[in-house]
């Protein structure tokens, strides 16, 4: 119990020390359609979040449902998301002048909400 306490604090903590380095950019979800968004990055670029983004609710979800995340028909994040109740998403975004592909997770909640596959998995399952 305190080494998964531990793996909490650890990765959250990674993430909430540069919540603050916000940034407008551009992200493609269907071709042509190109959206300009605000998102938050972590130490890496494929953490990233929307900076109204419920980390609670996602770890409360993870805490309160059973999700299997390894079936053969998808990645991992995408199944963790649809297991949480969230709308996965494959899009790219521009990252300084090329374009890379990511998964996000978009919750509906009062303010909907997104995160990247990589970044859910890292809150919601940090055991992986």
């Amino acid at each position: 119990m305190k080494i998964l306490f531990i793996a909490i604090l650890v990765s959250t903590s990674a993430f909430s020390q540069s919540a603050d380095k916000c940034q407008k950019t551009k992200i493609q979800r269907t071709a042509p359609k190109i959206e300009e968004v605000e998102l938050c990055f972590g130490d890496s670029p494929s953490l990233y979040m929307t900076k109204n983004a419920n980390i609670e609710k996602i770890k409360d979800l993870s805490k309160n449902k059973k999700v299997d995340i390894h079936p053969a028909s998808s990645g991992p994040s995408l199944e963790a998301c649809r297991g949480l109740g969230g709308s996965p998403e494959i899009i790219k975004i521009l990252e300084k002048d090329k374009w890379i592909s990511s998964e996000r997770c978009v919750f509906q909640d009062t303010t909907p909400f997104s995160v990247s596959g990589a970044y859910l998995l890292k809150i919601g399952f940090p055991d992986l």
